[in-house]
């Protein structure tokens, strides 16, 4: 779709169209909360679907705006409201609860997650993305490296 040459013997593509929720923003000029705008963004992605559309989502952190219990919950319905559509995609979450939609949901929902190693005091990333969901904690360890805690 670039105009780039395809080095294959066969290739098929089949274009859909990207809608994401990812580095939203509030406005005060506009009265709109940061929630406000995340539910505006997923309403247009929802309506998109409705049409009949076929869409590839990408999500990051859904619904950051709210109490724990509240965004699991919503997330939870949100992706089960996806499965009625067609659209694919990815979503980006620190809930490992969320992960549980792979049992409830099988063949429809697969985790995926990068690991991290704790190595003489140092963090790295390997960048390898593996099935399954991510169990290193590395946020406490990065507070104490940095004097925040």
């Amino acid at each position: 779709m670039a105009g780039a040459p395809v080095c294959a013997s066969r290739f098929r593509c089949h274009p859909v169209r990207i809608m994401t929720s990812m580095r939203i923003k509030d406005s005060i000029a506009r009265h709109t909360s940061y929630f406000q705008a995340e539910l505006q963004r997923l309403q247009r992605i929802i309506g998109v679907l409705k049409s009949g559309e076929e869409v590839f989502i990408i999500l990051d952190e859904i619904l950051k705006g709210t109490n724990s219990e509240d965004k699991l919950t919503g997330s939870r319905e949100l992706v089960k409201h996806f499965l009625q559509y067609r659209c694919a995609g990815m979503i980006a979450t620190h809930d490992l609860e969320l992960g549980a939609l792979e049992t409830e949901c099988p063949g429809k929902v697969r985790n995926y997650c990068f690991e991290s190693s704790l190595e003489n005091g140092t963090l790295h990333f390997d960048y390898t993305m593996r099935p399954g969901i991510a169990r290193n904690k590395n946020a406490t360890f990065l507070m104490r490296q940095m004097g925040i805690i």
